[in-house]
């Protein structure tokens, strides 16, 4: 926390003396505006994330077609949308209440919320790799797939991860006195994890493009290899698009945790620093508000148990195109 605290001896210093700092700055007259500003964004950034975790949760529970639950894929996006959820329902709205009434919250509730935000962040980054591997196997050994991830497989994997995080909160609760050696290592672990998402992601699109590649050398029909180059640009297009939102949500948060830690010089900008924090800390919800989208809403499975739900809820819109259930599974039986 050097440049919170301005020296490089902070390995044993309490966390409360860290939000005390926070705290000291946004007290003062010209930081209050600051505060409510940050209050207002992590209130709203909360309803987006609960509504779109939620949503995601009844979908694959509810599983009205069938055809969710059989996934090991959709195993997976229920434990991330239940470690999102728990960021929409708890941390954004603690760290909300904490911007609102600032040094007249209850003390302990900083720490909290600290020790909340650095699980769900692990249960949340674990998941996405766990996401990514899955993706890897599917594209790189479709014909292994079925064999090397299975449902026992990712069960074990996602209990794993969650009691990993129970575990680590524990420990921050009990070392306190170690809080800040804990949590760099937990900002070092999560930086480890996003490198590997990102770098499994790209291997995975070289082997995309080449067995692309091998198939349009082989292939002696037009339509099959126009067809297939739409397919695979897709997938091309989702991956792309999942590795940027990722960069985009946690390098920063990422990139200011160590300049907190390590960056000396920066003390004489503390203010800059805190609010950079609370910039980056935002990304990081938007991650749990976006995910939802990246990895679920696109997915065809999904969008059919939407429009079951949507078909219930207003029956006279769905009366003049009613398809019975049995071809909607067969319609949407197709591997994620």
């Amino acid at each position: 926390m050097a440049a919170l605290l301005g020296h490089m001896n902070f390995w044993n210093a309490s966390v409360q003396s860290a939000i005390d700092v926070f705290i000291e700055e946004l007290k003062a007259p010209e930081s209050r505006g600051i505060a409510t500003i940050f209050g207002f964004i992590y209130s709203l950034l909360s309803l987006i994330t609960v509504v779109g975790n939620a949503l995601v949760i009844i979908a694959v529970y509810k599983d009205p077609l069938k055809i969710l639950k059989n996934s090991p894929s959709n195993l997976i996006l229920l434990s991330l949308s239940e470690a999102d959820l728990i960021v929409g329902l708890m941390i954004g709205p603690g760290a909300a209440v904490w911007f609102f009434r600032i040094g007249k919250a209850a003390p302990s509730l900083g720490y909290i919320i600290v020790i909340l935000s650095c699980s769900s962040l692990v249960v949340s980054v674990g998941n996405a790799l766990l996401l990514t591997i899955d993706r890897y196997y599917a594209l790189a050994t479709p014909l292994k797939y079925r064999v090397i991830i299975t449902k026992k497989t990712v069960t074990i994997a996602s209990s794993a991860i969650w009691v990993y995080s129970i575990c680590y909160a524990l420990t921050f609760s009990l070392l306190q006195q170690y809080f800040l050696l804990i949590w760099f290592v937990s900002v070092v672990l999560l930086f480890i994890c996003s490198e590997c998402i990102c770098i499994l992601y790209f291997v995975t699109l070289r082997n995309l493009a080449k067995h692309s590649h091998s198939r349009i050398v082989v292939s002696n029909s037009q339509s099959n290899t126009a067809l297939a180059y739409q397919r695979e640009k897709k997938v091309f297009k989702v991956i792309l698009s999942v590795i940027f939102v990722f960069y985009l949500c946690f390098i920063p948060w990422l990139g200011n945790q160590f300049v907190i830690y390590f960056c000396k010089g920066c003390h004489s900008h503390r203010k800059t620093v805190m609010v950079s924090t609370y910039a980056t800390q935002l990304f990081a919800i938007l991650n749990s508000a976006l995910n939802p989208v990246l990895y679920s809403y696109r997915f065809a499975k999904f969008q059919a148990t939407f429009r079951y739900f949507l078909r219930k809820i207003f029956p006279h819109k769905g009366r003049k195109k009613s398809v019975r259930v049995n071809e909607r599974r067969q319609a949407y039986n197709t591997r994620l």
